[in-house]
């Protein structure tokens, strides 16, 4: 099953949750499908997005919670674009066929970006 497999679950499976499946939002309706019981540090009743609930197994008293539980981005990170790179980019960008130069002042200089 794709579920078992992507996810390394197992149908009926007794799972602790780490910090991969806590960012999962719909790990609710995962935990119903392969029938897996959950554990936690925290004694929780995890609410999915679509109403799907499932008890997590912990210490404490039993919180409501709705998932993901932690959640985390992927930041984008871009390399450095060297001023050729920029200049090819701006002439595809602008027709600069239609005007004999086109400038920019960067850096308190001037540049001129007309075809060479």
């Amino acid at each position: 099953m794709f579920l078992e497999d992507e996810l390394g679950l197992k149908h009926g499976e007794k799972v602790g949750l780490d910090e991969r499946l806590l960012a999962i939002e719909q790990l609710p309706q995962i935990a119903k499908i392969l029938n897996l019981s959950l554990s936690w540090k925290q004694s929780l009743n995890l609410h999915g997005p679509d109403g799907t609930e499932v008890t997590v197994e912990g210490e404490g008293e039993k919180l409501e919670a709705v998932t993901p539980i932690l959640e985390g981005s992927i930041p984008w990170t871009f390399p450095r674009i060297s001023p050729e790179h920029l200049r090819a980019m701006i002439r595809d960008l602008i027709p600069c066929n239609e005007a004999p130069v086109i400038s920019i002042r960067h850096r308190g200089r001037e540049r001129s970006l007309a075809r060479e």
